[in-house]
């Protein structure tokens, strides 16, 4: 039942007979050598003018992270050759930088037109077949096609083939295959991505017993609602793997999975063909607009059996009564009273004074005949599409034009006519006009150093005087010009905002379905947001004159909030990584996609990878598309209006300050800590919202809301993460300076944070003088990470005085030392060993004082910490490491339960301790 391939690379003999296999010659070999051994694609850049979504998608069949530009095409490409059911032979893709040179395009008379190169976008090595692929626009294919090139041709099955290129490739023995864009629809890359979770590693297929049954009941009745699947009680990602695997059929590419009401399973495809023809013959599809029709000013209404005078109808409904009372409705409530009928009164047609032409009705006419005739004989009669099928999307919006019109009680010619000619000058353009126009263009326009509507508008009308030709108006000639703009500075950037080295850019995601999240914990949203509110030290109570900020993940379904972190100094990529450790701490899990705005801590390559890691799909929405960052931007803003504003000491714009007292000032009644102002967001977030009904929940709680979709839907799609010691160094950041490297000393030692620190593996004797990255923890200064690719991976290095200096974080032994240096307790010292040595004298004899105690507390708040991470008096508030061989011996330790009992007990300890972050 499931399609078995290979996982990842081919080793070297694997490959060769692969190569044998499919007759590839010495050339080819080569050239698929470099593709495979040669450097990733670089990252595509993000287009201003286009407004593309970039990012890292994981890859399940090649274990790496790949570049992606866009939603659709690149990022269904990628989520279908990971489809196992669909490509169960394809052992290997490879996203490389490759140019197909001596591409000869011939005329349809088999003269030559040109020789170009061409790109393709990825080479798929499969069971029997080596070949690149390509996916192209369908504009840019059929164009070559009308010309009569042989460079692209459509299959009388609607495929597409590409002669030319095919040709090219005959020496290398290596085949060619393209992909319209038409193949990707709406829905196909949002579907795509529902079931691609079932080929994840790890997946636990269901009962096949179950998937057996649910495949039988399908065939056997043909046509079988998801609703009906659901109230039963049937698991969805049962659902889901028969979907997956192609056990039962349904059109990815035309309707939603997670639709539950709509969604229906088909035994086959000619079932869902003939039961889609069925319906749109009974006249199912979309429902009708209809707008209601309300009465109007001075007509009358019969409500409840008595009679009413509607003596104004606007935003707002006076309404009076013979007995000389009145009422006052808005028009939302007016609204819903006309629709119930509860309001009945005689629809008055609106007066309208339109001159139709012959024309025009001619063509009114036609429609109206064309409503009329059965399915398989709507055809165009007249007009540029004359013996063309009428497509559905036609055919409903002029039913629905008839439907509005027959409510409204106007007219059906005139819903349905046409209104190309009901304004301008009614006079005839001739068809050489565009020719003037873009002669003046090109001599009088762009030739203008400071090209200007009035150097070429002038000169353009002598033209058609000259010519005897109707120019057009002002406003079309100011309309073109406009346009010509916009053209002349995507030409003039198109050098600096290409997102490859070769050819056109990828079309626009037109319709992004993926990004807006349909169920929960599908595509969730992060971005930062100031906090307006001035704070205290809870040390030397005095203003901070500091910047805080919040950073927030939000679910792009449910609006709800899943991860927090609250810190003082600007948003940095620490944050992020404190961002992934506080979800997986709380739920558990992570979303499937992360998108974020292109801010430079975003783009981070190390929280992109990290994310990849855990199989998170990182997105990085379009530029200039407000709509694209809705979710994260509405919902700081409802957080500044509703809660931030309500702080003591908020900086907010204040409305009403003329009604302040005199010598107000927010500072004054600040009384609040950063660590507070934590506590109470997380009750918001965690405890309150979640309990009660929000606008898009339809009258459900938070919880219920989000617990119903995810039964409808399943959960599979989650990726599930386990709190442990490798998520930590994948979140622990590189140390500032030299790229995060740092230089293997003849001790054996690292140095950074002021600090030396040692391991036995790099007393090698290949280790002196070698350059190694070095990441440090956030909670821990007395210990750093080292990665040795070809030496075992992570190497853990420790500093003198481990057991007094863990109790630090960096940031907490900065602000510490400064407190000492202040206090004359510490002074220079002239090795960094030893400065080890003199901290821990120093911190020993106050590890008892109260100093030090707040001194966790205030430095945690700048370290952009989670609560209990460090040492307070003494007394671990979670499992942290007591010496160099604690990572060896937790990470094996480690289960499930034991981190369920440590985040309860950390929440217990919580109320207990106060600990900022």
């Amino acid at each position: 039942m499931v399609a078995t391939r290979n996982v990842g690379r081919l080793k070297e003999r694997e490959f060769q007979i692969l190569m044998a296999r499919c007759n590839v010659t010495p050339a080819g070999q080569a050239l698929i050598r470099s593709v495979r051994e040669g450097d990733p694609v670089s990252a595509p850049r993000a287009d201003r003018e286009r407004g593309n979504v970039t990012g890292l998608y994981p890859s399940t069949l090649m274990h790496v992270g790949v570049q992606i530009a866009s939603v659709i095409p690149e990022l269904a490409l990628f989520m279908e050759l990971d489809n196992r059911a669909k490509h169960p032979d394809l052992l290997e893709y490879w996203r490389r930088p490759t140019t197909i040179h001596n591409v000869v395009v011939l005329k349809a008379d088999g003269s030559r037109a040109t020789k170009t190169v061409r790109s393709p976008r990825v080479l798929c090595l499969q069971r029997d077949r080596v070949y690149f692929l390509d996916v192209i626009a369908d504009e840019q294919m059929l164009e070559s096609e009308a010309k009569g090139h042989n460079l692209y041709k459509q299959l009388p099955n609607g495929s597409w083939i590409s002669p030319a290129v095919a040709e090219a490739l005959v020496p290398f023995g290596i085949g060619y295959e393209v992909w319209p864009c038409s193949r990707f629809g709406k829905r196909y890359a949002a579907n795509l991505s529902y079931l691609s979770s079932a080929f994840r590693p790890g997946a636990e297929p269901p009962d096949p017993v179950k998937v057996k049954d649910l495949v039988s009941r399908v065939v056997a009745e043909g046509v079988v609602y998801r609703r009906q699947l659901v109230a039963e009680n049937v698991d969805p990602d049962l659902i889901k793997f028969a979907l997956a695997h192609q056990l039962v059929f349904f059109p990815l590419a035309d309707e939603d999975l997670t639709s539950v009401e709509m969604c229906r399973l088909y035994g086959d495809e000619a079932t869902y063909l003939h039961h889609r023809d069925q319906r749109q013959a009974d006249g199912a599809g979309p429902p009708l607009s209809i707008h209601t029709v309300l009465p109007k000013t001075g007509q009358n209404i019969s409500w409840n059996g008595e009679d009413w005078l509607v003596a104004n109808a606007g935003t707002s409904f006076t309404i009076t009564h013979k007995n000389g009372t009145f009422q006052e409705l808005d028009r939302v409530h007016v609204q819903r009273l006309c629709d119930a009928q509860t309001w009945k009164f005689a629809v008055e047609p609106e007066t309208t004074l339109v001159n139709l032409s012959p024309q025009r009705l001619a063509e009114a006419a036609e429609k109206l005949e064309i409503l009329g005739m059965p399915v398989g004989q709507r055809f165009w009669k007249s007009g540029p599409r004359q013996g063309k099928e009428v497509s559905i999307a036609t055919f409903n919006r002029m039913k629905a034009l008839v439907a509005k019109a027959e409510a409204a009680g106007t007219s059906k010619l005139l819903a349905l006519a046409n209104g190309y000619d009901n304004c301008g000058g009614q006079q005839r353009h001739d068809s050489e006009e565009m020719a003037v126009w873009r002669e003046s263009l090109d001599e009088d326009y762009k030739q203008n150093h400071r090209p200007h509507y009035a150097s070429c508008y002038g000169r353009y009308l002598n033209r058609c005087r000259a010519a005897n030709i109707v120019p057009v108006s002002e406003t079309t000639a100011r309309k073109r010009l406009a346009l010509e703009d916009k053209a002349v500075i995507v030409e003039a950037r198109s050098g600096n905002f290409m997102a490859y080295e070769y050819g056109h850019f990828v079309p626009r995601d037109k319709v992004n379905r993926l990004v807006k999240g349909r169920i929960p914990w599908e595509v969730a949203h992060v971005d930062h947001a100031k906090i307006e509110v001035v704070v205290r030290s809870c040390i030397t109570g005095e203003l901070l004159n500091r910047e805080m900020w919040r950073t927030v993940l939000r679910d792009a379904c449910s609006f709800r909030v899943i991860a927090l972190v609250v810190f003082f100094g600007p948003p940095s990529y620490v944050a992020l990584y404190r961002l992934i450790l506080d979800c997986v701490r709380r739920w558990g899990q992570l979303p499937q996609y992360i998108v974020s705005d292109r801010g430079l801590d975003f783009l981070a390559r190390q929280f992109e990878a990290a994310l990849a890691d855990v199989g998170v799909c990182k997105l990085n929405r379009p530029a200039k598309k407000p709509r694209a960052g809705q979710v994260a931007e509405s919902g700081n803003r409802k957080d500044d209006n509703n809660i931030i504003s309500n702080l003591p000491g908020n900086k907010l714009n204040i409305e009403n300050f003329r009604k302040l007292c005199e010598g107000f000032r927010p500072e004054d009644n600040e009384v609040l800590s950063l660590g507070t102002i934590r506590v109470l967001l997380e009750r918001v977030y965690f405890e309150v919202e979640p309990k009660h009904i929000t606008s898009r929940t339809n009258g459900e709680t938070l919880e219920d809301f989000e617990a119903r979709l995810l039964r409808e839907a399943g959960t599979s799609h989650i990726p599930k993460v386990q709190y442990t010691n490798q998520l930590r160094l994948r979140c622990m950041p590189m140390v500032d300076g030299r790229s995060g490297n740092r230089i293997v000393t003849k001790q054996g030692s690292i140095e950074c944070h002021n600090l030396e620190y040692f391991s036995p593996v790099l007393l090698q004797p290949n280790m002196e003088g070698k350059s190694v990255r070095v990441h440090y923890d956030p909670d821990n200064v007395a210990h750093v990470f080292i990665w040795l690719k070809h030496d075992g991976g992570w190497v853990e290095c420790f500093c003198n005085q481990y057991e007094v200096l863990s109790q630090f974080t960096p940031v907490e032994l900065d602000e510490y030392t400064a407190y000492l240096t202040e206090k004359g307790a510490a002074g220079k010292v002239a090795k960094r060993r030893n400065r080890a040595m003199a901290y821990a004298e120093v911190l020993s004899e106050a590890k008892s004082s109260t100093v030090l105690v707040h001194m966790h507390e205030a430095a945690r708040e700048n370290a952009h910490g989670l609560p209990g991470f460090t040492l307070i008096n003494g007394t671990p508030t979670v499992d942290l490491p007591g010496g160099p061989e604690w990572w060896e011996q937790s990470e094996d330790n480690d289960t499930a339960e034991e981190v369920a009992e440590e985040a309860s007990e950390v929440q217990d300890e919580d109320d207990d301790i106060p600990v900022y972050s």
